[in-house]
């Protein structure tokens, strides 16, 4: 974890290769930011570190790509996975 200020920001980093120290020379910084919206709340991710990573053009494409669907695909999740663990005793 890099940085928590609960509730409204989480980031972290990852993708760093194995064996190595995470850092931010070698690894993506993943930022989630919570901001009050009407009766829910809206998040904002932010995956920065891309270019940094030293990928050629094409594995760059490819990683920023894979990234983006697996947030659009897990995000959306967030809110029935939250409503669960609210309901749960």
């Amino acid at each position: 974890m890099v940085n928590a200020e609960p509730p409204r920001l989480f980031a972290f980093r990852w993708c760093y290769p194995e064996g190595k120290v995470d850092d931010s020379a070698n690894s993506l910084l993943v930022t989630f930011e919570l901001t009050p919206s009407g009766t829910g709340t809206r998040i904002r991710l932010t995956a920065t570190g891309f270019r940094e990573m030293g990928w050629e053009a094409a594995k760059l494409a490819e990683q920023y790509r894979e990234h983006s669907v697996g947030w659009d695909t897990l995000v959306p999740r967030l809110g029935a996975y939250l409503a669960l663990l609210v309901s749960t005793p």
